[in-house]
């Protein structure tokens, strides 16, 4: 995440109890002190985000508008009577940031990156599917998704629900205790290849219904052996495609390291 470009914070693990079930569908019972110091630390926590927003605000204040933060803690759950702890990795970006000479303002799609390279990194390419579920309510639920990894949900990501910032603050989640329990792919040293690439651009015309990760994933399923990679370059919308249509195109990029692949290939 540091090399990401995220500052790490390190927040308190109890918060007030009215933040508790705030970023969560889950069902739980609280964990509360008997003695609390004041009403803001009175409940341990579910999730971070309430407590990575906690820093937003402190830092808004100050008139610092740019912000990349996470941090890596435990949330706290009782079910049946039974104290669950699980270790979470949380994350919050708005504002801008600088690529190279490029100033960017942080979006849907800056997060959605930074959750593909984590994963990747971690082992878990390919094996990875966005899914559009039931939201909690603090979630934007037009521009958020579900990670799921080989049929398990491990977390989410998305944007803060205007309803509470006007400001687009964009979040992540992760369960590591989950995604751990899934085993990742060795990751090994592959050498480039000496030969050129070549990219080709798909066009497709579907009804609006139709996922774009699911084009994705056919796309991949039919393309092994030379296809390299796969990405939505651009979206498109109008009467002249029909009711209820729309245009996707993407770009794929072929290689092999035996030889140099022609156009008919």
């Amino acid at each position: 995440m540091r090399n990401l470009g995220f500052n790490e914070v390190i927040t308190y693990s109890l918060i007030n109890e009215k933040d508790v079930f705030k970023f969560t569908n889950d069902e739980f019972g609280l964990i509360q002190v008997c003695s609390p110091l004041s009403e803001d630390k009175t409940t341990l926590r579910h999730s971070l985000i309430t407590s990575l927003l906690s820093v937003y605000d402190y830092n808004k204040a100050r008139n610092i508008k740019d912000l990349s933060i996470f941090e890596i803690s435990k949330g706290f759950s009782k079910i049946n009577s039974e104290v669950i702890e699980e270790n979470l990795l949380s994350a919050l970006v708005t504002g801008r940031y600088s690529k190279g000479i490029e100033i960017n303002n942080y979006d849907y799609y800056t997060m959605k990156g930074i959750v593909e390279e984590l994963l990747e990194r971690l082992g878990y390419k390919n094996r990875y599917t966005f899914e559009v579920r039931e939201f909690a309510c603090e979630m934007n639920p037009y521009q958020s998704a579900y990670i799921n990894i080989n049929g398990t949900i491990v977390g989410y990501f998305g944007k803060i629900n205007p309803s509470l910032y006007k400001e687009d603050i964009y979040v992540m989640e992760i369960n590591l205790n989950t995604l751990f329990g899934i085993n990742s792919g060795k990751i090994k040293f592959k050498e480039f290849t000496k030969y050129p690439s070549i990219t080709k651009d798909l066009s497709f015309i579907v009804n609006k219904d139709v996922l774009c990760g699911n084009i994705i994933t056919t796309i991949r399923k039919n393309g092994k052996g030379t296809l390299k990679s796969v990405n939505a370059v651009d979206y498109y919308e109008d009467e002249s495609l029909g009711d209820g249509k729309k245009a996707i195109t993407f770009k794929l990029t072929f290689e092999s390291f035996d030889k140099t692949l022609t156009d008919e290939e």
